[in-house]
């Protein structure tokens, strides 16, 4: 079995239409996420995303995977 890691992920979505398509992905690792920061950019339409994860490398992987 391989041992759960505490760690963080970084996400920073250029345009802000692709906010809908990266929320889906989130919601299927929901069980992954223990915490979740979003800060909107207004004036460029960027916006960052900080996800606070906890789970096997291969559960990570495939999250930022699907990223």
């Amino acid at each position: 079995m391989d041992e759960e890691r505490l760690g963080f992920v970084g996400i920073v979505l250029e345009n802000r239409a692709a906010a809908p398509a990266v929320n889906e992905v989130l919601g299927g690792f929901g069980q992954i996420i223990r915490g979740r920061m979003g800060v909107p950019d207004v004036e460029s339409g960027e916006a960052v995303i900080c996800l606070v994860v906890r789970g096997t490398n291969n559960h990570l992987g495939a999250l930022t995977g699907r990223l």
